[in-house]
């Protein structure tokens, strides 16, 4: 089956438009198949993840864009869920919020994907021998908030930049950037209105039964509300994990996390239950770092990543 899928992408890469090319003309080593659907970056001949610029949905159910699926492990492996049979509205790894305000009107739901649109403007990739980067430009819609030619009107502008680096022998990064920009007055944004508060960064991740959480002060145990576990969190096994790594300039730094082991995403929960303004000159800016491994890492080797985190200009690289 990887051998299949492997062969696939190489057709893919031969018969798309690829970004990434050397001026000799000679492939690098990271590179970029865009599509009208969205954008695949490749490491060598191996996908890595695909970013969805146009609008998914199953049975007409949960429509969405602007997320990552499918992403995948060091192995080739798919290791995100979409549409999964539990939560419909799950969706790789994603970023949305139960409350989106204007004033005192909802508009929608955009973790559900109910009553709400993402239309992305522009999705661009570029590559080098040691990254490649997807910028998107996407604006967020509600049909509960129209215009006097029935339209949705935008009401949040956001630029998202996703910088995927090229894989060691153990660890492969990834950057989300995401910068949110009120086009209107009086937008503001919010977890769920309940004691749980989820809403943010969110990846839906394959989970197996032996599933565990590290943090910085050792194993975690998840709890149905939001815990303090530091800026980072290993979810991982004995053969392989991802650990997400949380930026010092994040606001509420470090963030509270929801966690779950089984039929659920992975939640760095931000803002919580009360919603927070968004500017129509600063944008809210907040950074995300996801560390695919092979083996279990050491809290005090995931220290010294959450280090480097903090000086890694290509991590906010446009």
């Amino acid at each position: 089956m990887l051998m299949r899928t492997l062969f696939t992408w190489h057709i893919l890469l031969v018969s798309c438009v690829t970004v990434g090319l050397a001026e000799d003309s000679q492939q690098l080593r990271m590179s970029a198949v865009e599509r009208p659907e969205g954008i695949t970056i490749l490491d060598g001949i191996r996908p890595v993840l695909t970013y969805q610029r146009a609008t998914q949905s199953r049975d007409g159910k949960w429509p969405r864009a602007n997320y990552v699926h499918p992403l995948y492990n060091l192995d080739g492996e798919m290791i995100t869920e979409d549409f999964p049979v539990d939560h419909g509205h799950h969706r790789g790894v994603f970023w949305a919020w139960h409350q989106v305000l204007v004033g005192d009107k909802s508009l929608g739901d955009a973790w559900i994907c109910d009553d709400f649109e993402w239309e992305v403007q522009t999705a661009n990739a570029k590559a080098t021998e040691a990254h490649a980067t997807i910028t998107a430009t996407t604006r967020w819609k509600s049909p509960a908030l129209a215009g006097a030619d029935g339209q949705p009107i935008a009401c949040v502008r956001e630029q998202t930049t996703i910088v995927v680096h090229a894989a060691d022998a153990e660890v492969r990064w990834i950057d989300f950037n995401i910068e949110l920009l009120a086009l209107l007055e009086e937008v503001r944004i919010g977890g769920s209105d309940d004691d749980k508060g989820y809403g943010g960064f969110s990846p839906r991740f394959k989970l197996t039964d032996d599933v565990q959480f590290i943090g910085t002060a050792g194993p975690i145990e998840p709890q149905v509300t939001a815990i303090h576990a530091g800026p980072w969190v290993d979810v991982t096994n004995q053969q392989a994990g991802v650990v997400i790594l949380t930026h010092a300039s994040n606001p509420g730094f470090p963030q509270p996390w929801i966690l779950r082991r089984s039929r659920s995403m992975q939640n760095v929960a931000y803002p919580g239950r009360h919603p927070i303004p968004l500017s129509q000159t600063e944008p809210l800016q907040l950074r995300y770092r996801l560390g695919i491994h092979r083996s279990p890492l050491e809290p005090s080797q995931i220290d010294t990543y959450q280090q480097q985190y903090q000086r890694d200009s290509s991590a906010v690289e446009r």
